[in-house]
């Protein structure tokens, strides 16, 4: 069955691996020339006087221990997961490195080593679920009680809040928000804890992003694999870390990966009459001019939208009407050199309108080959970025200084060297969102009498061989890489589905 996957993001290269190991003949259609979508790598340029860094990336992004999909889709493709990425516990709060307070604390989760047996098959494996649950229920809550940047009344607050929303299955109505979600919480723990894990997880202020999603991060997080609360920081570049690999597997099982190939329409042919029957074959879709019988749009949604209202027909308004509905937050990402590294290779920072980021990485401290004489590259990163890139840069520069300054890292001699915005980074991850689903066409196509006009079975077989994936579609996680990945794979389950009979 040909196959053609419209886009090379991580959607779409995780959706050509699984198709390819499906038995699908892949071709996948990418726009730019490099694969990797909003995750991808970018060539840098130097300022004056300032040495050349030849490879940046589009954004920061990390991934937890529990990101399973995205891990077991690495290894597939021949990465190699230990060496790829730096394996640091969950660690939030300000960070309190001053000789002044070394006593202070924020949350902290330690580093699992239990990751390492969970790659391997275990007789025991499900006897020990329910373990494993207890111990890390308990691992939370010795971290919340610890955690001396907050006053014993807010944490004992959160422990009883953290625990009603165990008991509850981290469950919660769709409609409520993060910020009401937290309303018990104390100012502390809200500033200090819950504003970053949201805008990290969700790319969405607290005040409107979706208490559902932002559960559901914390559980998969926290309670569901050895590890899972571990912060994996990517070593390389973003397309080197998956895309490339894939690439590089697919090609190598008979797969066609074009680049700089934007696909700006589809087509449904339906091709004659077989000899043996009066029935029509499956219909083919036309991608540039070639055939194909089924078709992964994992475009970015403005994109697919325009795909699927291309078709002309009035049973995709509601999808598109739903994916055009979607409205999309910032990420900034500050690139600047300095003469002295950080303390820890991803340092939360505090964050406020006049000091807008809220994480600074080290990525000398996670290049080894880096030399030691060579100045450190740092990136500092504002998400739900709204405003002015030249204003961005003043005052992320003078938060780095100042953040160098009290924390006795060196000279905060420090020069801005890129910035990088990517506007529509992520879909606004809202309290109530309605996202679009993975198969574009109504479900009254797989009745063709009950659609008006009455359809085909051309178009009815072309319903189901139509999917789009995306961190942007219908599913639990947030615009997350794991997101992306495991709707990729639910779209090729689709395609594996027979199309419903009449």
């Amino acid at each position: 069955m040909r196959l053609a996957v419209i886009g090379g993001g991580w959607a779409g290269m995780a959706a050509a691996v699984r198709a390819t190991q499906a038995g699908f003949k892949v071709t996948v259609f990418e726009a730019s020339r490099t694969l990797g979508g909003r995750a991808r790598k970018v060539a840098s340029f130097s300022r004056p006087n300032q040495p050349l860094h030849p490879t940046l990336d589009n954004g920061q992004h990390i991934l937890l221990g529990a990101y399973a999909e995205c891990l077991n889709l690495m290894r597939l493709v021949g990465v190699d997961t230990e060496a790829a990425f730096l394996r640091a516990p969950l660690r939030l709060g300000p960070p309190a490195l001053t000789e002044q307070s070394p006593q202070c604390r924020g949350f902290e989760l330690p580093v699992s080593c239990a990751h390492l047996q969970a790659q391997m098959p275990s007789q025991g494996h499900r006897k020990g679920h329910g373990h494993h649950h207890a111990a890390q229920l308990a691992k939370v809550a010795w971290a919340i009680w610890r955690s001396t940047l907050w006053p014993v009344s807010e944490r004992l607050q959160l422990l009883r809040v953290a625990l009603h929303w165990h008991g509850a299955g981290f469950s919660c109505p769709k409609h409520l928000t993060v910020e009401q979600l937290c309303a018990q919480l104390g100012p502390k723990v809200i500033s200090d804890l819950i504003e970053p894990l949201c805008v990290s997880a969700l790319n969405t202020p607290i005040q409107r992003a979706s208490a559902r999603v932002f559960l559901r991060v914390m559980h998969d997080a926290l309670f569901t694999t050895p590890g899972g609360s571990d912060v994996l920081i990517p070593r390389t570049d973003l397309s080197a870390l998956f895309p490339e690999a894939a690439c590089n597997w697919l090609e190598h099982k008979g797969a066609v990966v074009h680049l700089g190939q934007r696909v700006r329409t589809l087509k449904v042919v339906a091709p004659p009459c077989s000899a043996e029957s009066s029935q029509p074959q499956n219909p083919a879709w036309s991608v540039k001019g070639h055939p194909f019988d089924a078709v992964v749009v994992a475009t970015p949604p403005w994109h697919a939208a325009d795909l699927i209202e291309g078709l002309g027909d009035p049973d995709l308004n509601p999808w598109v009407h739903t994916t055009r509905q979607l409205r999309y937050e910032g990420i900034a990402t500050v690139y600047l050199t300095a003469r002295t590294p950080l303390a820890a290779p991803m340092v939360q920072l505090r964050s406020s309108k006049e000091a807008p980021a809220q994480f600074v990485f080290d990525k000398g401290a996670l290049n080894p080959s880096q030399p030691t004489s060579s100045p450190t590259l740092l990136a500092a990163v504002v998400s739900a970025f709204e405003g002015n890139r030249q204003a961005l840069e003043h005052m992320v520069l003078a938060q780095i200084q100042n953040h160098l300054a009290q924390n006795h890292l060196g000279s905060p001699d420090v020069q801005v060297l890129q910035t990088i915005v990517e506007k529509r980074a992520t879909f606004s991850c809202t309290a109530g969102l309605v996202r679009p689903a993975a198969q574009p066409f109504s479900p009254a196509l797989s009745a063709p009498a009950l659609s008006t006009p009455p359809r085909s079975d051309a178009w009815r077989i072309a319903a189901s061989t139509l999917v789009v994936c995306g961190d942007y579609i219908e599913g639990p996680y947030p615009a997350t890489l794991e997101g992306a990945v495991r709707s990729a794979g639910a779209a090729v389950e689709l395609l594996r589905m027979p199309p419903s009979k009449p």
